[in-house]
């Protein structure tokens, strides 16, 4: 257990900021709307794919939990901090075919305070996306 906390501790705050991409799996974001009232409204739906010719394992958290899946900037590019992540899961991997594709789904209720009145991107954090433009009005 405590082996599992240091892995996601380590994986949320020590590679959130200079995370090498794997590349092999490509998730394609999208949200409702551009416009939002707060961002506990802000839903983020995902389609993952393993373009990768073998098997990929990966972290449960890094597909399964906003905190650690994306990653939001404001308009300046400046990353917000989130909440810290929760307590990892016993499953150490999941496995992901070659071909496979997962279905994902966020929510952005992962800022306390909440995020303020302002224009926001946000990516995932550690396969390569695309970025999505939202507004908190």
């Amino acid at each position: 257990m405590k082996l599992g906390l240091f892995i996601l501790t380590f994986i949320a705050f020590g590679l959130q900021s200079n995370a090498q991409m794997d590349n092999d799996i490509e998730v394609t974001i999208e949200c409702d709307s551009s416009t939002y009232s707060s961002c506990r409204n802000v839903t983020i739906s995902g389609k993952l794919i393993n373009k990768a010719d073998h098997i990929k394992h990966v972290f449960p958290e890094l597909i399964e939990s906003s905190v650690l899946a994306l990653t939001v900037y404001n308009d300046k590019g400046e990353r917000i901090p989130t909440v810290p992540p929760g307590v990892p899961k016993s499953e150490p991997f999941i496995k992901i075919k070659p071909s496979d594709t997962l279905e994902l789904s966020y929510d952005l209720n992962m800022f306390s305070p909440d995020l303020p009145k302002g224009h926001y991107f946000v990516k995932m954090n550690q396969f390569a996306s695309n970025k999505i433009h939202f507004e908190i009005k």
